[in-house]
């Protein structure tokens, strides 16, 4: 009987030991993703503010401003976005008369100088009255900017939400 005792106490202890092993080492075997997480299975995302509620007017012609990039915030360039798979950008528009219109385009770049418009149509929002917009997209290239194109005069804020995979 006691040994029948020693041998089953010995069983538990060894089974103990099997299992804390695997629960220390198969996270470190463990390989990342060679690709970005599966659509809809976001791990990270990261809010910036591109334009933090600025003041715009032009009288007449369309004026034209970008958002600063590089975007230095505490040490940070937030227009380096080379590591994030895809985009939110929200716009927050108070369109101060009822002339004014604003288009808001997404812009990329490889080297922060030599800028393009990957799909003016999907990556962009326009304005004619006051509201909030949405537009979502892969991002390409190593840097983004938006640009504003705007006549009249308004209120205008633009965050994006970097994410690391196509979620919701």
């Amino acid at each position: 009987m006691i040994k029948f005792a020693r041998f089953t106490a010995a069983i538990v202890v060894a089974a103990l030991i099997v299992f804390g092993l695997l629960t220390v080492v198969s996270p470190i075997l463990a390989a990342p993703p060679d690709s970005p997480p599966a659509p809809g299975t976001v791990s990270v995302a990261f809010a910036r503010t591109f334009l933090d509620t600025k003041i715009l007017t032009s009288t007449g012609a369309v004026a034209i401003t970008t958002t600063n990039s590089p975007l230095t915030v505490q040490g940070v360039n937030y227009a380096l976005v080379g590591n994030w798979y895809q985009a939110d950008a929200y716009i927050f528009s108070d369109e101060g008369d009822a002339n004014s219109i604003l288009t808001v385009t997404y812009e990329s770049s490889a080297d922060g100088l030599n800028w393009a418009v990957p799909d003016a149509t999907a990556y962009s929002a326009t304005f004619t009255a006051d509201g909030t917009k949405m537009f979502q997209f892969p991002v390409s290239g190593l840097y983004m900017r938006y640009s504003l194109a705007y006549t009249g005069n308004m209120t205008v804020t633009l965050k994006v939400v970097l994410k690391d995979s196509a979620g919701p």
